[in-house]
């Protein structure tokens, strides 16, 4: 990434800030001047460049949560209470440049974003029901985050749906209003431990700013969160060493119906998010479905990759990919969803030839 990249980044996030969130917009705005005027702030871009290489959409991305954790557990208890504007953000670079420089660095070199939304794994209930309607199925989770996401999926009967569905018939709609699919058992996979309360600080501080209202209540409750369920494993695993997970007999080889993996590619380097995908294959069964949900579209050049280039900014650059033995490992796009929190659903390009075989 260069620093001209990240002022085109922090100027575009400035503009269109995600669900049009006001502390975000502001931050950004702050951030593209002092990008501009401060040196310490580019001083501080090109240590963590030297110590860990990312593009510039996901640093952008991950500098906001950084931020926010340093303010959320250094500075200001009631954030993002009082942030609405451009100066006081300016105020608050100032205090972290001058005071909190190297936990910063420290924070976007070694995090990464996690997965706070339940509503991402809507996609993977709806897909569990079409495809797997009458099995009881062996599911793996990469990246699970939070690890809230699997029970949302298979373990609550019926969810409470505020989802604006643009498919045909409003078949998302229809699906997700029934009872899900029989879990057998789920295998949720992270580096970090999410019953880890200093993981779980890191998680809240992923959240948008308008999502943190009341962080003291937001602590007590993901305090009170279980790590996991009876048919929930949680397994210790960094993504980028996914061949341990079979070589240490944590999950055998073709064994799952489904493999999900949510928002956790596009931060991987080019070259991993390949190997990534392969790996993922080898966990599935000869009927088994590998689901990617991430900012990523098809590649031209070889239907059976990926490419992860979107702007987190662009409507509808969220969306939901799957692939399997049957469809010669060719991804098919499913879902467009409006943004990274899922609030709002229409059909992907291959979305009629997927359709045209369901039974309701």
């Amino acid at each position: 990434m260069t620093i001209e990249e990240i002022k085109q980044e922090v100027a575009e996030h400035a503009l269109h800030p995600l669900s049009g969130d006001l502390v975000m917009a502001a931050f950004y705005k702050a951030t593209k001047i002092l990008l501009d005027q401060d040196d310490r702030l580019l001083s501080l871009i090109k240590k963590i460049n030297s110590k860990r290489q990312m593009s510039s959409e996901y640093f952008n991305n991950l500098l906001l949560r950084a931020v926010q954790n340093v303010v959320l557990f250094s500075l200001d208890a009631n954030y993002p209470l009082g942030f609405e504007s451009q100066d006081r953000w300016t105020q608050t670079w100032n205090e972290i440049l001058e005071k909190h420089s190297d936990r910063l660095i420290d924070l976007i070199v070694a995090k990464d974003t996690k997965t706070t939304v339940p509503e991402r794994y809507l996609s993977l209930r709806f897909l569990a029901k079409i495809l797997f309607p009458h099995k009881s199925i062996i599911v793996a989770d990469l990246g699970c985050g939070l690890n809230l996401g699997l029970d949302y999926a298979f373990l609550t009967k019926h969810i409470v749906l505020d989802l604006k569905d643009h498919t045909a018939a409003k078949l998302v709609l229809q699906i997700l209003s029934s009872v899900p699919s029989s879990l057998k058992v789920a295998h949720a996979v992270d580096r970090e431990n999410p019953s880890d309360f200093e993981v779980k600080k890191w998680e809240l501080s992923c959240r948008y700013p308008n999502e943190l209202i009341n962080v003291k209540t937001k602590l007590q409750l993901i305090a009170s969160l279980p790590a996991n369920q009876e048919k929930i494993k949680f397994i210790n695993q960094d993504l980028s060493h996914l061949e341990e997970i079979w070589e240490n007999k944590k999950i055998s080889p073709h064994s799952c119906d489904i493999v999900f993996v949510a928002t956790a590619i596009y931060q991987m380097p080019p070259k991993l998010q390949s190997k990534i995908i392969l790996q993922a294959r080898n966990l599935l069964n000869s009927h088994g479905v590998l689901v990617v949900q991430d900012f990523g579209r098809i590649d031209p050049k070889n239907p059976e990759n990926l490419t992860f280039k979107a702007s987190f900014a662009q409507p509808f650059s969220y969306r939901t990919f799957i692939t399997s033995q049957k469809l010669g490992w060719k991804f098919k796009e499913i879902f467009r969803w409006s943004s990274g929190r899922c609030r709002e659903v229409m059909e992907g390009s291959d979305w009629n030839d997927f359709a045209k075989d369901i039974k309701l």
